[in-house]
């Protein structure tokens, strides 16, 4: 290689290096405080569900403290999250999908009590779609 070519590479892999580690310049798509604060907030806000059900005054499940926090915060109260920032939309159906997996968990569907409320449930729905159905036609 000629001392031209070398001194051309160096100069590049010196160009690379000052721009990776200049900080006003970062490597990453996002800019920090773009995504971390919000992200930070939901972390605390995740955290208020246990905090308000360790106490021995007033006790309340940790999933209603939970969805407490993202009400405050959310589009309901105060806005400081934008559900339709990238990383929320998975975050929403994931926290959906764990909110039903955990009240399914609750049911017992074995109880007498359960068994009766499916068959007055089921007596509902077919009551409606009996009224509904000659109405539309």
């Amino acid at each position: 290689m000629t001392q031209l070519t070398n001194a051309r590479i160096t100069a590049r892999i010196s160009t690379k290096k000052t721009n990776h580690l200049n900080t006003t310049q970062s490597p990453w798509p996002y800019n920090g405080s773009a995504v971390y604060t919000p992200l930070a907030l939901v972390v605390l806000a995740g955290l208020l569900g246990p905090l308000l059900a360790a106490g021995k005054r007033f006790r309340v499940p940790v999933l209603v403290g939970e969805l407490v926090g993202g009400i405050i915060l959310g589009r309901t109260g105060l806005h400081l999250v934008d559900p339709g920032a990238q990383p929320f939309p998975i975050f929403a159906s994931l926290g959906f999908a764990m909110l039903m997996l955990e009240s399914g968990t609750e049911i017992d569907l074995g109880s007498k009590v359960a068994r009766d409320t499916v068959v007055r449930a089921g007596l509902a729905f077919l009551t409606t779609m009996l009224v509904a159905i000659p109405a539309v036609s």
